[in-house]
C-alpha cells in the first residue's frame, strides 16, 4: 500500500478577486489521531481560469486558527505553513495539517486562510501579498481516546500477566541454551576428524594425478614421434614426384623451344626469298607505273568533271557579287550573287544552283530558292538570255466549303448541297459554285453571304444564268448574280412570281475569275 493511499484529502477551489464572501463551511472533518494524512488541496483561479503559480514566482502560506479559545485561554494556531506547488499548470496547491495541531483543537472547528506573496528574489521590496478566501473545518476526538477507566486498568492487568509468562519463558530457554553446550564440543569433534578424512582424500587425489601426468606425458612423446616420421615419409614422397615431373617439363619445354626455332627460322627464310623476288621483278621494271595509270585513265569513257564536293555535297560559293550566269557546270549552293530571280529573296538568301552548259554557247541554270521552296530557270540560248521563269506552280485551294444559307433557303437536297471552293493559282483566283436550293418565295432575294475573303476580291457584280424548274413543259431561265457585298442572289426569273413554289429547282453551278 502507498502513502498516497492513506492520504485523506479536503479539496476547495479559490478565486483571487476583490469580494468577500461567506466563511466556507463544506463539512470538512479530520480526527485528532490522523498522522501526516490530514490534507488540504487548493485549486486557485482567477476569472474561472488556473492561476498559474510556482515556487518560482511566489511565495504560498496557509495559516489555521482554531476557535477554541476564552477569556482566559488564547486559541490554537498552526503558525504559519509552506505551501506546496502540486501542478503550476492548473494552480494546484495544498497543505497537510500538523498531528500536534489536530491534538490540541480535538472538538472544535478551525479556520484557515491561504496567502500568496510574490518571490522577491533580488531584495527589490516587491513582495505583494493577497489573501484568497476564509474557508472552515472541524476536529473530532478518536473513539479510542474515549475509552473508560476501568477498561484501561482490565487492559492494564492483562498485560502484566503476559509479562510475567514471557518472563518464565525466557529462563527455561537460558537453561535449553547451557544444555546445548554438550552439543557443541560433540560437532567439534567430529569436525576435525572430518577434516583430517578430507586432507587425507586430498593427498590420495594429488598422487593418482601426478602419475597419471607422468603416463601422459610419455604417451604424448610417442605420438609425436610417430607423426614427425609420417610427416618427413610423406615429404620425401612428394619430392619424388616433384622431380620427376620437372624432369618431364623440362624435357617437354626443350623440344617445343626447338619446334619453334625451326619454324622461325623457315619463315625468316621464305620472308627473305619472297623480298628477293620482289626486289628482282622492280629492278626489271616489272610493275605498273603512275604515268602507265594517267595513260590509262585518259583512255576510259567515263564522267571526269568535278560537279560536286568529294562527298557529294553541293559546292558552297560566295559571288561577292559577281552575276549568276558566269558559273560553269556544276551543283552550288551560293549567296550574294546578282542577276537572280526579281523580287525573290536577298543578297543573303541560299540558292541551290544547278548549272548545264552546251555547244553554240548554251547554258541552263535551275535556281532553287531554299527557304520558298520556289524553282526558277533561265536559259542562255547561243549567247543571249531568256530570262528567268517559275517552274513550280504556287496554288491555294480551300476546297468545298458549305454556302452560309440566308432568308429561310434550305439545300434541294442531299445530293445538291450548296457549296462554294476559291482556287489562287499563281495570283489567279477562281471562284466555284456548286449545288441547288429551294424555299424560295419571290425574285430579287439573296440565298447566302460569301466570307469576306472572297468578297474582298469582287470588284463588280457577277452575273451567271441557270436553268430552273418546268413550269408547262417550259424550262425556267434564271438570272443568278455574285454581288460586291459578297451576296448570292436571284435577279430575275422566266416564270411568274405566281408561279413559283417552295420546291422550285434552283441550281447555282458556275464558275467565275475574280
Amino acid at each position: 500500500m502507498s502513502v498516497e493511499e492513506l492520504q485523506k484529502v479536503a479539496s476547495i477551489d479559490l478565486e483571487e478577486e476583490a469580494y468577500l464572501k461567506p466563511v466556507s463551511n463544506r463539512g470538512i472533518g479530520f480526527y485528532n489521531l490522523d498522522k501526516n494524512t490530514a490534507q488540504f488541496q487548493f485549486r486557485v483561479t482567477k476569472k474561472d481560469k488556473p492561476l498559474l503559480i510556482s515556487d518560482k514566482n511566489v511565495k504560498g502560506y496557509a495559516f489555521f486558527k482554531a476557535q477554541n479559545g476564552s477569556e482566559t485561554e488564547r486559541a490554537s494556531t498552526s503558525g504559519v505553513l509552506e505551501l506546496e506547488f502540486i501542478d503550476p499548470m492548473r494552480g494546484l496547491v495544498g497543505v497537510t495539517v500538523p498531528p500536534w495541531f489536530l491534538k490540541n483543537v480535538t472538538n472544535s472547528t478551525v479556520l484557515g486562510e491561504l496567502y500568496l506573496s510574490l518571490n522577491d528574489v533580488g531584495l527589490n521590496g516587491k513582495d505583494d501579498t493577497v489573501v484568497l478566501g476564509t474557508f472552515s473545518f472541524s476536529v473530532r476526538d478518536s473513539l479510542v481516546n474515549q475509552i473508560e477507566s476501568d477498561i484501561k486498568v482490565s487492559y492494564i492487568r492483562e498485560f502484566d500477566e503476559w509479562r510475567t509468562e514471557v518472563e518464565s519463558r525466557f529462563e527455561e530457554l537460558k537453561n535449553d541454551i547451557g544444555n546445548t553446550q554438550s552439543l557443541i564440543d560433540t560437532v567439534n569433534q567430529i569436525a576435525t576428524d572430518s577434516i583430517a578424512k578430507i586432507n587425507k582424500a586430498q593427498a590420495d587425489a594429488i598422487s593418482a594425478i601426478t602419475d597419471a601426468l607422468l603416463s601422459s606425458t610419455t604417451s604424448i612423446d610417442l605420438e609425436r614421434d610417430e607423426a614427425l616420421r609420417q610427416i618427413d615419409a610423406k615429404r620425401d614422397a612428394v619430392k619424388t614426384d616433384y622431380d620427376l615431373a620437372a624432369d618431364s617439363f623440362n624435357k617437354l619445354s626443350d623440344d617445343k623451344t626447338q619446334t619453334f626455332n625451326n619454324n622461325v627460322s623457315s619463315a625468316n627464310q621464305t620472308i627473305d626469298d619472297k623480298v628477293n623476288a620482289f626486289n628482282q621483278t622492280l629492278a626489271n621494271g616489272g610493275f605498273t607505273t603512275s604515268s602507265d595509270v594517267d595513260n590509262k585513265l585518259a583512255t576510259v569513257n567515263w564522267q571526269k568533271y568535278k560537279l560536286t564536293n568529294e562527298d557529294g555535297s553541293r559546292i558552297r560559293l560566295d559571288g561577292a557579287g559577281a552575276d549568276i550566269i558566269t558559273l560553269n557546270t556544276g551543283q552550288y549552293q551560293t549567296y550574294n550573287y546578282v542577276g537572280m530571280p526579281a523580287n525573290e529573296g536577298d543578297m543573303n538568301a541560299y540558292w541551290n544552283v544547278d548549272v548545264t552548259t552546251g555547244a553554240d554557247n548554251v547554258k541552263q541554270i535551275i535556281a532553287t530558292l531554299s527557304y520558298k521552296n520556289k524553282q526558277f530557270i533561265k536559259v542562255i540560248h547561243k549567247g543571249q538570255d531568256l530570262g528567268w521563269k517559275l517552274l513550280t506552280n504556287d496554288t491555294i485551294d480551300t476546297g468545298w466549303l458549305d454556302l452560309p444559307l440566308i432568308n429561310g433557303v434550305i439545300p434541294y437536297g442531299s445530293m445538291y448541297r450548296p457549296v462554294y471552293r476559291l482556287i489562287n493559282e499563281n495570283g489567279l483566283n477562281k471562284l466555284y459554285l456548286k449545288g441547288a436550293v429551294k424555299n424560295i418565295a419571290s425574285k430579287n432575294v439573296a440565298i447566302a453571304n460569301l466570307p469576306t475573303n472572297i468578297t474582298s476580291l469582287v470588284t463588280s457584280n457577277m452575273p451567271f444564268p441557270q436553268i430552273g424548274s418546268n413550269k408547262g413543259g417550259i424550262s425556267t431561265l434564271i438570272r443568278w448574280s455574285v454581288t460586291v457585298n459578297g451576296a448570292i442572289q436571284i435577279d430575275g426569273s422566266s416564270m411568274d412570281t405566281s408561279q413559283m413554289s417552295p420546291d422550285d429547282f434552283y441550281p447555282i453551278n458556275t464558275s467565275m475569275l475574280l
